[in-house]
């Protein structure tokens, strides 16, 4: 071969290899609305804008170290956490195995081995050792020539699926910690009721014990009597269904942070939440 066809093998080896073949990726064009239909009293509605430069400990604006510690724990402890940062760890190692595809791959071998022959060995020659070393040592280099952007294209995917499960553990973590958060004011107003209702249930029975006396007395009538009878059943009804909601939020709770629900307990907080100012 000439050396002009050589140079021009050589040449068009190197153009293939920088070809690929996988069509280009296009996003859709989506005609959306400049505006939403509703009116405010200082204008149409308008997109909300990232501008708040929330701190990644969002949840430390209510000040309480107590739901503080429980989102630590959370982040420690949630099972579906795991289970999407473990997602995530696999995704990575995919895609980095996929890197790999880019380089050459070097293999070195080596088998060191000492045998021992028979001393009746057919045409055994009078000077063979008996015993004698048989080491063997071996190198290859491997290189995949991508002609036609293979091996780039399926980087590229490994890129992209490892960016989407980057970008679901954020939002696995952030749809948690907004759980958990939402969970404990939850919590915090329903402690908020059973006081209230705890302090009722006194006020209501000093006026039935009232009633009462005046039944008896001929003061008031039994229609009285069973008004105020009434009153301090609903008042405990209601109150048994505060406790309810409660033992059931904490639980869901105990769920959230990894713990199981028998072992799981929080008592009523005496600090009182401090909720932010909403724009």
């Amino acid at each position: 071969m000439q050396p002009r066809l050589k140079r021009s093998a050589l040449l068009l080896t190197l153009a293939l290899q920088g070809c690929s073949l996988a069509p280009g990726y296009k996003a859709p064009d989506l005609k959306l609305p400049e505006h939403y239909r509703e009116q405010t009293s200082d204008g149409p509605w308008h997109s909300a804008q990232p501008a708040d430069q929330l701190s990644p400990q969002w949840w430390r604006v209510y000040q309480d170290e107590r739901l503080n510690s429980l989102q630590q724990q959370l982040l420690k402890a949630n099972p579906d956490l795991a289970a999407a940062l473990a997602h995530f760890d696999a995704a990575q190692a995919y895609a980095s195995q996929l890197h790999a595809g880019l380089f050459p791959q070097i293999t070195a071998s080596g088998q060191p081995l000492r045998q021992r022959q028979s001393d009746n060995r057919p045409l055994r020659g009078s000077t063979q050792p008996s015993v004698y070393n048989s080491n063997t040592a071996g190198f290859a280099l491997n290189f995949d020539l991508d002609l036609w952007g293979k091996i780039r294209n399926q980087v590229a995917a490994g890129d992209a699926q490892a960016q989407a499960s980057a970008d679901d553990l954020a939002v696995a973590r952030l749809s948690l910690q907004r759980q958990l958060a939402s969970l404990y004011v939850q919590l915090d107003g329903l402690d908020a009721q059973q006081q209230i209702l705890t302090r009722s249930l006194d006020d209501y029975a000093q006026a039935l014990q009232l009633t009462r006396s005046r039944y008896q007395g001929q003061i008031a009538s039994e229609l009285d009597l069973t008004r105020a009878q009434n009153q301090l059943a609903e008042a405990e009804a209601q109150l048994d269904d505060v406790r309810a909601q409660r033992n059931l939020t904490e639980h869901a709770i105990g769920e959230l942070v990894g713990e199981p629900a028998s072992n799981f307990q929080l008592v009523a907080n005496s600090q009182t939440l401090n909720l932010p100012d909403q724009p």
